[in-house]
């Protein structure tokens, strides 16, 4: 049975054929990342183009969004021509490495919700394996496409498990990828943080700004902050 379609303030979203479905970690990725002055956005392993999809919104002049899984680019595909801005959004069924082997483009912004579970066991299902865990896109190759065609004053802005921050940071590092912008995500009030959301750049920060996000409180309500930062998307806001 298919899902119904997921009704934000200015776009709808199916994923019933992606294998990455809309999850809160996307929709805070797209809310948060920075928007270039100017540019093209690219948008790494899009599945159902969610946060494409948040990007047009905000005013990104173009995006390009790829993923290895073909039925999610062509989901996606759908979802951006059934937008209003179909003339901004692009879907593209390739992996990440042979998107960067086949191009020299560099971009002003790059987002990506990646594959994250290196030690976990493999599920039963192969698609949720592929969008799901390293066996595609690892953190270091990663970073190291990242690195190839990010713009000399371009983003780079993903969101990754809190327990795999310090990974992540030092691929970077290693790369002069240096971080300007990090947000760790709590998901209720008195918990630990179980997210964080990372910006790069190819230049040291003159200062580093770091944060906590709260989603709910201890009354189980949606934060003032977290509704501030979502609620150009979300309809309940």
């Amino acid at each position: 049975m298919e899902r119904k379609p997921f009704r934000f303030k200015q776009f709808s979203v199916s994923d019933h054929r992606s294998a990455m479905k809309v999850n809160t970690d996307g929709v805070l990725l797209g809310a948060w990342a920075s928007l270039p002055d100017s540019g093209t956005v690219l948008d790494i392993g899009t599945g159902s183009g969610i946060i494409a999809l948040i990007m047009a919104q905000k005013g990104a002049e173009k995006v390009i969004a790829i993923d290895i899984h073909e039925a999610s680019a062509i989901e996606a595909a759908q979802n951006f021509k059934d937008s209003r801005w179909n003339d901004k959004l692009q879907s593209r069924w390739i992996s990440f490495h042979g998107f960067i082997q086949s191009n020299t483009q560099t971009f002003s912004a790059i987002v990506c919700n990646p594959p994250f579970f290196a030690k976990s066991l493999l599920s039963g299902d192969p698609e949720k394996n592929l969008v799901k865990h390293e066996q595609q896109l690892g953190f270091t190759s990663l970073m190291e496409g990242v690195s190839n065609r990010l713009s000399a004053d371009g983003s780079f802005a993903c969101i990754i498990p809190s327990n795999r921050s310090e990974e992540l940071e030092q691929i970077a590092s290693s790369l002069f990828l240096f971080c300007h912008r990090k947000t760790g995500v709590i998901p209720k009030a008195g918990k630990p943080v179980f997210r964080v959301m990372f910006e790069f750049r190819g230049f040291e920060p003159l200062t580093r700004q770091e944060n906590c996000l709260i989603i709910r409180d201890l009354n189980n309500n949606y934060t003032p902050e977290y509704k501030k930062l979502t609620k150009e998307f979300y309809l309940e806001f």
